[in-house]
């Protein structure tokens, strides 16, 4: 699953009501879910808040899935390059401390 390249920008207008920042992707969050469902193992990573966003999501929505997360870390938009070996890394470093 891709998340749009494109960021959403909102600009804030005095004397509007909400909080300013772009809703929830319920359907996204769905989409990953439904990716993920039967994996064993998953690292969720993201930047900012999104990483927790999903996290309480599968938490709500799919706590099958959610059982499945091991970690939860934070990365600034990374090159699937970069995605992959800080996976392999993640799980290493795991697999080595449950003596795996």
């Amino acid at each position: 699953i891709i998340m749009p390249k494109e960021h959403p920008h909102l600009h804030i207008t005095s004397g509007t009501v909400g909080s300013g920042k772009a809703p929830e992707d319920q359907r996204y969050y769905h989409a990953v879910a439904e990716a993920v469902a039967g994996v064993s193992e998953i690292l969720i990573t993201g930047p900012g808040q999104a990483k927790l966003a999903l996290f309480k999501h599968l938490q709500r929505h799919d706590p099958a899935v959610a059982e499945h997360v091991l970690g939860i870390e934070s990365a600034d938009h990374p090159t699937d390059g970069q995605l992959v070996a800080h996976a392999r890394h993640y799980f290493r470093a795991k697999d080595r401390m449950l003596g795996i």
